[in-house]
Protein backbone atom coordinates (compact mmCIF):
# COMPACT_ATOMS: atom_id res chain seq x y z
CA UNK A 1 0.00 0.00 0.00
CA UNK A 2 2.99 2.37 0.91
CA UNK A 3 4.70 4.18 -2.06
CA UNK A 4 8.38 4.99 -2.59
CA UNK A 5 9.47 8.08 -0.09
CA UNK A 6 10.26 10.23 -2.92
CA UNK A 7 6.80 9.82 -3.98
CA UNK A 8 5.33 10.11 -0.34
CA UNK A 9 3.18 13.84 0.35
CA UNK A 10 4.49 16.05 2.70
CA UNK A 11 3.46 17.50 6.37
CA UNK A 12 1.58 20.51 4.50
CA UNK A 13 0.03 18.42 1.48
CA UNK A 14 -0.60 15.08 3.40
CA UNK A 15 -1.77 16.31 6.78
CA UNK A 16 -2.19 19.69 7.53
CA UNK A 17 -4.58 20.39 3.94
CA UNK A 18 -6.87 17.10 3.96
CA UNK A 19 -7.06 18.27 7.90
CA UNK A 20 -8.32 21.72 7.11
CA UNK A 21 -10.74 20.78 4.09
CA UNK A 22 -12.07 17.90 6.00
CA UNK A 23 -12.47 19.81 9.01
CA UNK A 24 -14.02 22.98 7.20
CA UNK A 25 -17.21 21.37 5.58
CA UNK A 26 -20.76 21.24 5.89
CA UNK A 27 -21.20 22.19 9.90
CA UNK A 28 -19.41 25.43 9.19
CA UNK A 29 -21.91 26.45 5.91
CA UNK A 30 -25.18 24.69 7.02
CA UNK A 31 -25.03 23.84 11.47
CA UNK A 32 -22.91 26.60 12.65
CA UNK A 33 -25.08 28.95 13.02
CA UNK A 34 -28.23 26.83 13.78
CA UNK A 35 -26.15 25.44 16.91
CA UNK A 36 -25.18 29.14 18.14
CA UNK A 37 -28.23 30.38 17.47
CA UNK A 38 -29.68 27.75 19.99
CA UNK A 39 -26.86 27.74 22.53
CA UNK A 40 -25.90 31.16 22.73
CA UNK A 41 -22.53 32.78 22.06
CA UNK A 42 -20.78 31.59 25.62
CA UNK A 43 -21.96 28.18 25.41
CA UNK A 44 -20.70 27.88 21.60
CA UNK A 45 -17.21 29.11 22.41
CA UNK A 46 -17.27 26.30 25.66
CA UNK A 47 -18.04 23.93 23.11
CA UNK A 48 -15.68 25.13 20.41
CA UNK A 49 -13.24 25.10 23.87
CA UNK A 50 -13.87 21.54 24.93
CA UNK A 51 -13.77 20.01 21.36
CA UNK A 52 -10.31 21.49 20.27
CA UNK A 53 -9.00 20.31 24.39
CA UNK A 54 -10.28 16.61 23.34
CA UNK A 55 -8.72 16.79 20.23
CA UNK A 56 -5.56 18.48 21.31
CA UNK A 57 -4.78 15.56 23.80
CA UNK A 58 -5.80 13.17 21.73
CA UNK A 59 -3.14 14.91 18.47
CA UNK A 60 -0.80 14.71 21.63
CA UNK A 61 -1.33 10.97 22.32
CA UNK A 62 -1.01 9.99 18.80
CA UNK A 63 1.82 11.79 18.19
CA UNK A 64 3.56 9.63 20.77
CA UNK A 65 1.70 6.55 19.31
CA UNK A 66 3.31 7.25 15.75
CA UNK A 67 6.79 8.51 16.79
CA UNK A 68 7.57 5.09 18.74
CA UNK A 69 6.63 2.84 15.66
CA UNK A 70 6.93 2.91 11.69
CA UNK A 71 3.87 3.91 11.07
CA UNK A 72 2.14 2.08 7.92
CA UNK A 73 -1.34 2.35 6.45
CA UNK A 74 -4.61 2.41 8.00
CA UNK A 75 -4.58 5.24 10.37
CA UNK A 76 -6.14 4.87 13.41
CA UNK A 77 -7.06 1.34 13.11
CA UNK A 78 -2.91 0.70 12.57
CA UNK A 79 -2.13 2.27 15.33
CA UNK A 80 -4.54 0.53 17.76
CA UNK A 81 -4.01 -2.42 16.65
CA UNK A 82 -0.20 -2.58 17.03
CA UNK A 83 -0.69 -1.45 20.61
CA UNK A 84 -3.72 -3.62 21.68
CA UNK A 85 -4.01 -6.50 18.79
CA UNK A 86 -5.59 -7.63 16.11
CA UNK A 87 -9.23 -7.84 18.13
CA UNK A 88 -9.82 -4.69 19.42
CA UNK A 89 -7.67 -2.89 16.31
CA UNK A 90 -10.20 -4.53 13.97
CA UNK A 91 -13.15 -3.49 16.36
CA UNK A 92 -12.24 -0.20 16.59
CA UNK A 93 -11.12 0.12 12.46
CA UNK A 94 -14.84 -1.19 11.07
CA UNK A 95 -16.23 1.94 13.24
CA UNK A 96 -13.87 3.98 12.20
CA UNK A 97 -14.25 3.06 8.19
CA UNK A 98 -17.98 3.68 9.47
CA UNK A 99 -17.94 6.65 10.77
CA UNK A 100 -16.07 8.02 7.48
CA UNK A 101 -18.54 6.36 5.64
CA UNK A 102 -21.18 8.47 7.42
CA UNK A 103 -19.03 11.38 7.01
CA UNK A 104 -18.53 10.75 3.21
CA UNK A 105 -22.92 10.70 3.00
CA UNK A 106 -23.41 13.46 4.95
CA UNK A 107 -20.86 15.71 2.79
CA UNK A 108 -23.10 14.80 -0.39
CA UNK A 109 -26.05 15.45 1.18
CA UNK A 110 -25.10 18.82 2.20
CA UNK A 111 -23.97 19.86 -1.10
CA UNK A 112 -27.06 18.10 -2.23
CA UNK A 113 -29.18 20.25 -0.35
CA UNK A 114 -27.22 23.58 -1.20
CA UNK A 115 -27.20 22.85 -5.05
CA UNK A 116 -30.87 22.12 -5.26
CA UNK A 117 -31.43 25.92 -3.80
CA UNK A 118 -30.11 26.57 -7.15
CA UNK A 119 -31.76 24.25 -9.75
CA UNK A 120 -35.14 22.83 -7.44
CA UNK A 121 -36.18 21.08 -10.21
CA UNK A 122 -33.52 18.47 -10.22
CA UNK A 123 -34.18 15.74 -7.75
CA UNK A 124 -32.00 15.63 -4.31
CA UNK A 125 -31.48 11.81 -5.19
CA UNK A 126 -29.82 12.84 -8.24
CA UNK A 127 -27.50 15.10 -7.49
CA UNK A 128 -26.43 12.78 -4.61
CA UNK A 129 -25.78 9.91 -7.02
CA UNK A 130 -23.69 11.74 -10.00
CA UNK A 131 -21.73 13.15 -7.00
CA UNK A 132 -21.03 10.39 -5.45
CA UNK A 133 -19.54 8.97 -9.15
CA UNK A 134 -17.56 11.91 -9.71
CA UNK A 135 -15.71 12.14 -6.30
CA UNK A 136 -15.49 8.21 -7.06
CA UNK A 137 -13.89 7.97 -10.51
CA UNK A 138 -10.96 11.48 -9.16
CA UNK A 139 -10.52 9.28 -6.37
CA UNK A 140 -10.01 5.93 -8.43
CA UNK A 141 -7.31 7.85 -10.31
CA UNK A 142 -5.02 8.85 -7.87
CA UNK A 143 -4.41 9.64 -4.67
CA UNK A 144 -2.13 12.46 -5.44
CA UNK A 145 -4.38 14.22 -8.29
CA UNK A 146 -7.58 13.96 -5.47
CA UNK A 147 -5.09 16.00 -2.44
CA UNK A 148 -3.74 18.10 -5.68
CA UNK A 149 -7.07 19.33 -6.11
CA UNK A 150 -8.05 19.74 -2.16
CA UNK A 151 -4.85 22.30 -2.18
CA UNK A 152 -6.85 24.04 -4.35
CA UNK A 153 -10.13 23.86 -2.58
CA UNK A 154 -8.46 25.06 0.54
CA UNK A 155 -7.31 28.37 -0.79
CA UNK A 156 -11.20 28.61 -2.23
CA UNK A 157 -12.52 27.93 1.58
CA UNK A 158 -10.46 30.66 3.00
CA UNK A 159 -11.40 33.23 0.79
CA UNK A 160 -14.60 32.35 0.63
CA UNK A 161 -14.22 32.79 4.87
CA UNK A 162 -12.59 36.05 4.37
CA UNK A 163 -15.70 37.14 2.47
CA UNK A 164 -18.06 36.33 5.41
CA UNK A 165 -16.87 39.14 7.38
CA UNK A 166 -18.00 42.00 4.19
CA UNK A 167 -21.24 40.33 3.62
CA UNK A 168 -22.72 40.17 7.08
CA UNK A 169 -25.26 42.22 8.02
CA UNK A 170 -28.24 43.07 10.35
CA UNK A 171 -30.78 41.83 7.54
CA UNK A 172 -34.36 40.30 8.63
CA UNK A 173 -34.47 36.76 6.45
CA UNK A 174 -37.33 34.82 5.45
CA UNK A 175 -37.64 31.87 7.26
CA UNK A 176 -36.08 28.74 4.28
CA UNK A 177 -38.62 26.07 4.91
CA UNK A 178 -36.40 24.41 8.19
CA UNK A 179 -37.41 23.27 11.30
CA UNK A 180 -34.36 23.22 13.23
CA UNK A 181 -35.20 21.97 16.95
CA UNK A 182 -35.63 25.69 19.00
CA UNK A 183 -33.44 25.64 22.08
CA UNK A 184 -31.82 22.19 22.34
CA UNK A 185 -29.07 22.10 24.86
CA UNK A 186 -25.23 22.27 25.27
CA UNK A 187 -24.93 18.86 25.00
CA UNK A 188 -27.25 18.24 21.95
CA UNK A 189 -24.83 20.93 20.23
CA UNK A 190 -21.66 19.36 21.20
CA UNK A 191 -23.19 16.10 19.37
CA UNK A 192 -23.57 18.22 16.07
CA UNK A 193 -20.44 20.39 16.21
CA UNK A 194 -18.14 17.93 17.52
CA UNK A 195 -17.69 15.91 14.14
CA UNK A 196 -16.25 19.42 12.28
CA UNK A 197 -12.96 18.84 14.48
CA UNK A 198 -12.70 15.20 13.70
CA UNK A 199 -10.97 15.67 10.87
CA UNK A 200 -7.60 14.81 11.40
CA UNK A 201 -8.14 10.93 10.85
CA UNK A 202 -8.09 12.50 7.52
CA UNK A 203 -4.24 12.60 7.76
CA UNK A 204 -3.66 9.78 9.28
CA UNK A 205 -5.61 7.64 7.12
CA UNK A 206 -3.07 8.63 4.06
CA UNK A 207 -0.68 7.27 7.16
CA UNK A 208 0.99 4.81 4.38
CA UNK A 209 0.98 7.71 1.79
CA UNK A 210 3.52 10.08 3.85
CA UNK A 211 7.32 11.02 3.21
CA UNK A 212 7.66 10.50 6.82
CA UNK A 213 4.44 9.64 8.68
CA UNK A 214 5.50 10.03 12.57
CA UNK A 215 6.84 13.91 12.07
CA UNK A 216 4.13 14.55 9.38
CA UNK A 217 0.98 13.14 12.27
CA UNK A 218 2.72 14.55 15.20
CA UNK A 219 3.18 18.31 13.85
CA UNK A 220 0.10 18.31 11.26
CA UNK A 221 -2.73 17.61 13.56
CA UNK A 222 -2.12 19.88 16.50
CA UNK A 223 -1.72 22.99 13.89
CA UNK A 224 -4.64 21.82 11.89
CA UNK A 225 -6.45 21.13 14.95
CA UNK A 226 -5.58 24.91 16.20
CA UNK A 227 -6.00 26.58 12.86
CA UNK A 228 -9.72 25.58 12.39
CA UNK A 229 -10.70 25.67 15.94
CA UNK A 230 -9.74 29.80 15.71
CA UNK A 231 -11.38 29.63 11.95
CA UNK A 232 -14.56 29.03 13.77
CA UNK A 233 -14.48 31.02 16.92
CA UNK A 234 -13.79 33.93 14.20
CA UNK A 235 -16.79 32.89 12.49
CA UNK A 236 -19.28 32.48 15.42
CA UNK A 237 -18.05 36.00 16.65
CA UNK A 238 -18.94 37.39 13.00
CA UNK A 239 -22.35 35.82 12.82
CA UNK A 240 -23.52 36.57 16.36
CA UNK A 241 -22.45 40.18 16.13
CA UNK A 242 -24.35 41.02 12.94
CA UNK A 243 -27.71 38.63 13.68
CA UNK A 244 -30.59 37.84 15.89
CA UNK A 245 -30.24 34.02 17.29
CA UNK A 246 -33.84 34.18 16.09
CA UNK A 247 -32.29 34.46 12.61
CA UNK A 248 -29.57 31.89 13.16
CA UNK A 249 -32.20 29.13 14.33
CA UNK A 250 -34.28 29.18 11.22
CA UNK A 251 -31.71 29.63 8.99
CA UNK A 252 -29.29 27.01 7.54
CA UNK A 253 -28.24 28.88 4.04
CA UNK A 254 -28.10 32.39 6.19
CA UNK A 255 -24.17 32.85 4.51
CA UNK A 256 -25.60 32.25 1.53
CA UNK A 257 -28.93 34.11 1.38
CA UNK A 258 -27.84 37.21 3.13
CA UNK A 259 -24.11 37.36 1.13
CA UNK A 260 -23.18 40.20 -0.66
CA UNK A 261 -21.38 37.28 -2.96
CA UNK A 262 -23.44 34.58 -2.68
CA UNK A 263 -21.48 32.61 -5.67
CA UNK A 264 -18.20 32.73 -3.90
CA UNK A 265 -19.90 31.59 -0.65
CA UNK A 266 -22.00 28.61 -2.80
CA UNK A 267 -17.83 27.91 -4.19
CA UNK A 268 -16.34 27.47 -0.60
CA UNK A 269 -19.44 25.69 0.47
CA UNK A 270 -19.16 23.41 -2.49
CA UNK A 271 -15.78 23.30 -2.69
CA UNK A 272 -15.90 22.16 1.72
CA UNK A 273 -18.35 19.21 1.53
CA UNK A 274 -16.99 17.82 -1.86
CA UNK A 275 -13.18 18.33 -0.28
CA UNK A 276 -14.75 16.68 2.97
CA UNK A 277 -16.58 14.03 0.97
CA UNK A 278 -12.97 13.60 -1.31
CA UNK A 279 -11.18 13.46 2.25
CA UNK A 280 -12.92 10.11 3.32
CA UNK A 281 -13.32 8.61 0.12
CA UNK A 282 -9.72 8.53 0.69
CA UNK A 283 -9.05 7.40 4.04
CA UNK A 284 -11.76 4.74 4.48
CA UNK A 285 -11.15 2.36 1.00
CA UNK A 286 -7.33 2.60 2.37
CA UNK A 287 -8.68 1.91 5.98
CA UNK A 288 -10.48 -1.21 5.00
CA UNK A 289 -7.78 -1.96 2.86
CA UNK A 290 -5.49 -2.55 5.62
CA UNK A 291 -8.11 -4.45 7.80
CA UNK A 292 -8.52 -6.89 4.74
CA UNK A 293 -4.48 -7.20 4.24
CA UNK A 294 -5.00 -8.23 7.80
CA UNK A 295 -7.56 -10.68 7.35
CA UNK A 296 -10.03 -9.08 9.15
CA UNK A 297 -12.21 -7.99 6.15
CA UNK A 298 -12.58 -10.18 2.85
CA UNK A 299 -9.70 -10.61 0.90
CA UNK A 300 -10.79 -8.92 -2.38
CA UNK A 301 -10.71 -5.27 -0.80
CA UNK A 302 -6.79 -6.44 -0.37
CA UNK A 303 -6.42 -5.80 -4.11
CA UNK A 304 -4.52 -2.51 -5.92
CA UNK A 305 -4.41 -1.48 -9.75
CA UNK A 306 -2.45 1.75 -11.30
CA UNK A 307 0.68 3.36 -10.93
CA UNK A 308 -0.72 4.52 -7.07
CA UNK A 309 -2.00 1.23 -6.26
CA UNK A 310 -5.11 2.09 -5.68
CA UNK A 311 -7.87 -0.06 -3.53
CA UNK A 312 -10.58 0.08 -6.08
CA UNK A 313 -12.72 -2.86 -4.75
CA UNK A 314 -12.35 -1.08 -1.59
CA UNK A 315 -13.51 2.32 -3.19
CA UNK A 316 -16.53 0.72 -4.82
CA UNK A 317 -17.91 -1.15 -1.67
CA UNK A 318 -17.54 2.57 0.22
CA UNK A 319 -19.14 4.30 -2.75
CA UNK A 320 -22.23 1.44 -2.66
CA UNK A 321 -22.76 1.61 0.85
CA UNK A 322 -22.53 5.16 1.30
CA UNK A 323 -25.36 6.08 -1.32
CA UNK A 324 -27.49 3.50 0.57
CA UNK A 325 -27.88 5.06 3.57
CA UNK A 326 -27.42 8.78 2.01
CA UNK A 327 -31.38 7.80 0.59
CA UNK A 328 -32.49 6.89 4.43
CA UNK A 329 -30.61 9.64 6.40
CA UNK A 330 -30.80 13.57 7.21
CA UNK A 331 -27.78 15.75 8.32
CA UNK A 332 -29.45 15.91 11.62
CA UNK A 333 -29.36 11.97 12.31
CA UNK A 334 -26.12 11.43 11.07
CA UNK A 335 -23.88 13.88 13.06
CA UNK A 336 -24.78 12.57 16.78
CA UNK A 337 -23.82 8.80 15.52
CA UNK A 338 -20.30 10.13 13.87
CA UNK A 339 -19.35 12.28 17.20
CA UNK A 340 -20.38 8.84 18.82
CA UNK A 341 -18.07 6.71 16.86
CA UNK A 342 -15.42 9.35 17.11
CA UNK A 343 -15.79 9.87 20.87
CA UNK A 344 -14.84 6.03 21.04
CA UNK A 345 -12.29 5.76 18.44
CA UNK A 346 -9.99 9.17 19.91
CA UNK A 347 -10.91 7.79 23.69
CA UNK A 348 -9.36 4.52 22.92
CA UNK A 349 -6.20 5.79 21.02
CA UNK A 350 -5.68 8.07 24.34
CA UNK A 351 -5.86 5.39 26.81
CA UNK A 352 -3.75 3.43 24.05
CA UNK A 353 -0.73 6.08 24.86
CA UNK A 354 -1.84 6.47 28.24
CA UNK A 355 -1.31 2.70 29.14
CA UNK A 356 2.07 2.51 27.01
CA UNK A 357 3.37 5.62 28.89
CA UNK A 358 2.32 4.38 32.71
CA UNK A 359 3.85 0.73 31.55
CA UNK A 360 6.64 1.84 29.91
CA UNK A 361 7.44 -1.14 28.01
CA UNK A 362 10.92 -1.28 27.24
CA UNK A 363 10.15 -0.68 23.48
CA UNK A 364 8.36 2.03 24.31
CA UNK A 365 10.92 4.89 23.41
CA UNK A 366 8.68 7.94 21.32
CA UNK A 367 10.23 11.21 20.55
CA UNK A 368 7.20 13.17 21.52
CA UNK A 369 6.35 12.30 25.27
CA UNK A 370 2.28 12.82 26.50
CA UNK A 371 2.04 12.51 30.24
CA UNK A 372 -0.06 9.31 30.95
CA UNK A 373 -2.07 11.41 33.32
CA UNK A 374 -3.31 13.77 30.43
CA UNK A 375 -3.66 11.07 27.68
CA UNK A 376 -6.06 8.96 30.55
CA UNK A 377 -7.75 12.24 30.97
CA UNK A 378 -8.28 12.67 27.17
CA UNK A 379 -9.63 9.09 27.28
CA UNK A 380 -11.92 9.45 30.27
CA UNK A 381 -13.35 12.92 28.43
CA UNK A 382 -14.51 11.50 25.74
CA UNK A 383 -16.09 8.42 27.26
CA UNK A 384 -17.87 10.88 29.27
CA UNK A 385 -18.68 13.52 26.36
CA UNK A 386 -20.38 10.19 24.99
CA UNK A 387 -22.58 9.22 27.96
CA UNK A 388 -23.48 13.29 28.33
CA UNK A 389 -24.60 13.01 25.00
CA UNK A 390 -27.04 10.20 24.74
CA UNK A 391 -26.33 7.32 27.29
CA UNK A 392 -28.63 4.52 24.85
CA UNK A 393 -26.49 5.48 21.37
CA UNK A 394 -23.42 5.16 24.35
CA UNK A 395 -24.03 1.54 25.37
CA UNK A 396 -25.34 1.00 22.00
CA UNK A 397 -21.98 1.75 20.32
CA UNK A 398 -19.69 0.28 22.74
CA UNK A 399 -21.86 -2.92 22.70
CA UNK A 400 -21.42 -3.27 18.96
CA UNK A 401 -17.86 -2.48 19.06
CA UNK A 402 -17.50 -5.62 21.76
CA UNK A 403 -19.78 -7.32 19.46
CA UNK A 404 -17.53 -7.25 16.68
CA UNK A 405 -14.46 -7.68 19.04
CA UNK A 406 -15.53 -11.19 20.26
CA UNK A 407 -16.70 -12.19 16.84
CA UNK A 408 -12.69 -11.65 16.14
CA UNK A 409 -11.68 -13.11 18.84
CA UNK A 410 -13.26 -16.78 18.07
CA UNK A 411 -11.81 -16.08 14.48
CA UNK A 412 -8.49 -16.76 16.11
CA UNK A 413 -6.91 -14.41 13.67
CA UNK A 414 -2.56 -15.15 13.10
CA UNK A 415 -0.79 -12.26 13.23
CA UNK A 416 2.80 -11.18 12.32
CA UNK A 417 2.89 -8.67 14.46
CA UNK A 418 3.61 -8.46 18.56
CA UNK A 419 1.30 -6.27 20.73
CA UNK A 420 1.57 -5.29 24.43
CA UNK A 421 -1.42 -6.54 25.68
CA UNK A 422 0.64 -9.10 27.80
CA UNK A 423 2.91 -5.74 29.03
CA UNK A 424 -0.47 -4.61 30.29
CA UNK A 425 -1.34 -7.45 32.01
CA UNK A 426 1.73 -8.25 33.57
CA UNK A 427 2.04 -4.40 34.91
CA UNK A 428 -0.94 -4.68 36.53
CA UNK A 429 -0.25 -8.77 38.17
CA UNK A 430 2.65 -7.23 39.38
CA UNK A 431 1.15 -4.70 41.67
CA UNK A 432 -1.06 -6.90 42.68
CA UNK A 433 1.76 -10.04 43.69
CA UNK A 434 3.70 -7.05 45.23
CA UNK A 435 0.92 -6.36 47.26
CA UNK A 436 0.11 -9.84 48.45
CA UNK A 437 3.53 -10.95 49.22
CA UNK A 438 3.25 -8.00 51.89
CA UNK A 439 -0.11 -9.09 53.58
CA UNK A 440 -0.46 -11.42 56.19
CA UNK A 441 -2.56 -15.15 55.42
CA UNK A 442 -5.79 -15.57 57.54
CA UNK A 443 -8.14 -18.69 57.44
CA UNK A 444 -10.72 -16.62 56.31
CA UNK A 445 -9.15 -15.76 53.37
CA UNK A 446 -7.66 -19.50 52.30
CA UNK A 447 -8.24 -20.30 48.58
CA UNK A 448 -7.78 -23.72 47.16
CA UNK A 449 -3.83 -23.25 45.17
CA UNK A 450 -4.01 -26.64 43.82
CA UNK A 451 -0.97 -28.31 41.90
CA UNK A 452 -1.69 -31.42 40.22
CA UNK A 453 1.39 -33.62 39.86
CA UNK A 454 2.04 -36.02 36.79
CA UNK A 455 3.76 -37.88 34.61
CA UNK A 456 1.43 -37.76 31.79
CA UNK A 457 -1.10 -34.99 32.21
CA UNK A 458 -2.95 -36.18 29.33
CA UNK A 459 -3.69 -39.75 30.94
CA UNK A 460 -4.94 -37.92 33.97
CA UNK A 461 -8.29 -36.70 32.55
CA UNK A 462 -10.73 -37.08 35.63
CA UNK A 463 -8.16 -36.22 37.77
CA UNK A 464 -7.29 -32.27 36.36
CA UNK A 465 -11.35 -32.25 36.26
CA UNK A 466 -11.43 -32.62 40.03
CA UNK A 467 -8.77 -29.78 40.21
CA UNK A 468 -10.48 -27.89 37.92
CA UNK A 469 -14.07 -27.75 39.29
CA UNK A 470 -12.32 -26.81 42.86
CA UNK A 471 -10.53 -24.08 41.70
CA UNK A 472 -12.89 -22.82 38.75
CA UNK A 473 -14.52 -19.96 40.45
CA UNK A 474 -12.11 -19.08 43.02
CA UNK A 475 -8.32 -20.79 43.16
CA UNK A 476 -5.40 -21.07 41.34
CA UNK A 477 -4.66 -24.81 39.43
CA UNK A 478 -1.11 -25.18 38.62
CA UNK A 479 -0.70 -28.65 36.00
CA UNK A 480 3.08 -30.23 36.70
CA UNK A 481 4.61 -32.98 34.93
CA UNK A 482 7.65 -34.08 35.09
CA UNK A 483 8.96 -35.96 32.59
CA UNK A 484 11.79 -38.49 32.06
CA UNK A 485 15.57 -37.57 32.07
CA UNK A 486 16.26 -37.91 28.04
CA UNK A 487 13.67 -35.38 27.45
CA UNK A 488 16.22 -32.79 27.85
CA UNK A 489 16.11 -30.91 24.87
CA UNK A 490 14.31 -27.29 24.84
CA UNK A 491 12.60 -27.89 21.84
CA UNK A 492 11.45 -31.13 23.07
CA UNK A 493 10.32 -29.93 25.88
CA UNK A 494 8.74 -26.83 24.74
CA UNK A 495 6.56 -29.02 22.03
CA UNK A 496 5.57 -31.68 24.53
CA UNK A 497 4.30 -28.27 26.69
CA UNK A 498 2.18 -26.83 23.96
CA UNK A 499 0.43 -30.48 22.75
CA UNK A 500 -0.99 -30.31 26.85
CA UNK A 501 -1.46 -26.84 26.42
CA UNK A 502 -3.91 -27.41 23.37
CA UNK A 503 -4.93 -30.40 25.13
CA UNK A 504 -6.22 -28.20 27.96
CA UNK A 505 -7.58 -25.70 25.83
CA UNK A 506 -9.89 -27.99 23.84
CA UNK A 507 -11.57 -29.19 27.66
CA UNK A 508 -11.89 -24.89 28.58
CA UNK A 509 -10.03 -25.90 31.26
CA UNK A 510 -7.72 -22.74 32.68
CA UNK A 511 -4.60 -23.27 34.77
CA UNK A 512 -0.75 -22.74 34.78
CA UNK A 513 1.38 -25.64 33.27
CA UNK A 514 4.97 -26.60 34.37
CA UNK A 515 7.12 -29.13 32.74
CA UNK A 516 10.72 -29.94 33.78
CA UNK A 517 13.10 -32.77 32.63
CA UNK A 518 14.37 -34.76 35.56
CA UNK A 519 16.18 -38.24 35.63
CA UNK A 520 13.97 -39.16 38.77
CA UNK A 521 10.63 -38.57 38.75
CA UNK A 522 9.99 -37.96 42.72
CA UNK A 523 13.33 -35.66 42.84
CA UNK A 524 11.96 -33.55 40.37
CA UNK A 525 8.71 -33.23 42.11
CA UNK A 526 10.50 -32.38 45.46
CA UNK A 527 12.40 -29.88 43.61
CA UNK A 528 9.69 -28.21 42.29
CA UNK A 529 7.56 -28.47 45.54
CA UNK A 530 10.45 -26.56 46.91
CA UNK A 531 10.90 -23.71 44.55
CA UNK A 532 7.88 -23.16 43.02
CA UNK A 533 5.46 -20.44 43.69
CA UNK A 534 5.63 -16.28 44.78
CA UNK A 535 5.12 -14.70 47.86
CA UNK A 536 1.54 -16.23 49.05
CA UNK A 537 0.53 -17.50 45.13
CA UNK A 538 2.07 -21.33 46.17
CA UNK A 539 0.53 -24.72 46.21
CA UNK A 540 -1.33 -25.23 49.40
CA UNK A 541 -2.90 -28.54 47.98
CA UNK A 542 -1.63 -31.45 46.05
CA UNK A 543 -2.64 -33.80 43.87
CA UNK A 544 -1.08 -37.00 42.75
CA UNK A 545 -2.06 -40.17 40.90
CA UNK A 546 -1.50 -43.67 42.59
CA UNK A 547 -1.42 -44.90 38.70
CA UNK A 548 2.04 -43.32 39.08
CA UNK A 549 3.55 -45.83 42.03
CA UNK A 550 4.67 -48.87 40.80
CA UNK A 551 6.95 -50.73 43.34
CA UNK A 552 8.46 -50.43 46.82
CA UNK A 553 10.88 -47.47 45.39
CA UNK A 554 8.51 -45.37 43.93
CA UNK A 555 6.35 -45.89 47.54
CA UNK A 556 9.47 -44.30 49.55
CA UNK A 557 9.73 -41.80 47.01
CA UNK A 558 5.71 -40.63 47.25
CA UNK A 559 6.46 -40.44 51.11
CA UNK A 560 9.81 -38.06 50.86
CA UNK A 561 7.10 -36.11 48.81
CA UNK A 562 4.63 -35.39 51.10
CA UNK A 563 6.92 -35.21 54.12
CA UNK A 564 7.87 -32.06 51.77
CA UNK A 565 5.08 -31.21 50.76
CA UNK A 566 4.34 -30.62 54.51
CA UNK A 567 7.46 -28.58 55.72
Amino acid sequence: MSIDSKRGFSTFTGVFIPNVTMMLGIILFLRLGVVLGNVGIGKFIGIIAISLLVMMITSRSIASIVTNMEVGSGGAYYLISRSLGIEIGGACGIALVLSQLISFSLCVTGFAYSFQELMPEVSIIHIELVTMICLVLLSSISAKWALQTQTVVFYILIVSIVSIVYSSSQSVLPNISYNAPKGFGFWEGFALFYPALTGIEAGMALSGNLKNPSRSLAIGNPLSLLFVGGIYTFVALVLWTNYSPEILQSTPLLLISDSKFPSLIYIGLWCAALSSALGNLLGAPRMLQAIAEDGIAPDIFRREFGHYREPLYAIAAIFTVAFVMTLFTTIDQILPILAMICLLTYGTLNLVASLAELIHIPNWRPRIHCPWQLSFAGAVACFCFMLMIDVAWTFASITIVFGIYLYLRRRSLEVSFADFRNNIILFFSRIALYRLSSAEEHPVNWIPQILVLSRAPMQHEKMIEIAHSMTRRNGILTIASVVSGFWDEPDQIEGMKQCVRDWLEERGIECLLEMQSYPNFYNGVENLIKLYGIGQLQPNSLLLSADDIFDQEECEGLIKVIETAQQ
